[in-house]
């Protein structure tokens, strides 16, 4: 049986990266019925269906993952994700809280819940999450956007308080 529900994971997930994810979404299901206790199985599957924008049903399969196994960040990260495409940023960006608290480390949920944020006309709260995606990920270019952007909407008030900020950042940084 392990070696029937590896092979159907392992097509699913080929057919997922080739696009085919009606394909993916039956052979993932397959998998899930020879072991109904494998959270990888219900991610992938979610997956699928979020590419194919069934938002809703992803959000149960992510669900479905996360009560097996509390710890799956990847889980939180891509039902965070479902929950931002439906415009539902609050659970969006608790479901980023939970993969931050889970992994630290990580700079795209900090983007994610940037961009929850930023959406959410929460711009303080953005660049903050920027600027820790930025540090994890000079690269992130996306990030770096999107604070500026946060940036410009800030109060006169708000603006001070980030350039405060910054300038004892780059003073403490200079020591």
């Amino acid at each position: 049986m392990s070696q029937d529900v590896n092979t159907y994971f392992l097509m699913g997930r080929f057919f997922l990266k080739e696009d085919q994810f009606d394909m993916a979404i039956n052979t993932f299901s397959k998998a899930i019925e020879l072991d109904t206790e494998n959270p990888l199985y219900y991610d992938y599957r979610g997956i699928s269906r979020s590419e194919k924008k069934a938002y809703r049903d992803s959000i149960l399969d992510f669900t479905k993952a996360i009560q097996i196994d509390n710890k799956y960040v990847g889980a939180y990260c891509n039902r965070g994700l479902a929950y931002y495409k439906l415009g539902q940023l609050d659970k969006a960006i608790k479901d980023y809280d939970k993969a931050i608290e889970l992994d630290s480390e990580t700079s795209f949920f900090y983007s994610n819940r940037g961009l929850a944020y930023y959406y959410c006309s929460e711009y303080f709260e953005a660049i903050t999450d920027f600027n820790k995606a930025i540090e994890l990920d000079p690269l992130d270019f996306e990030a770096r956007d999107f604070r500026e952007e946060a940036y410009a909407n800030l109060s006169e008030g708000e603006k001070s308080i980030v350039d405060m900020a910054d300038s004892t950042n780059n003073q403490t940084s200079l020591k």
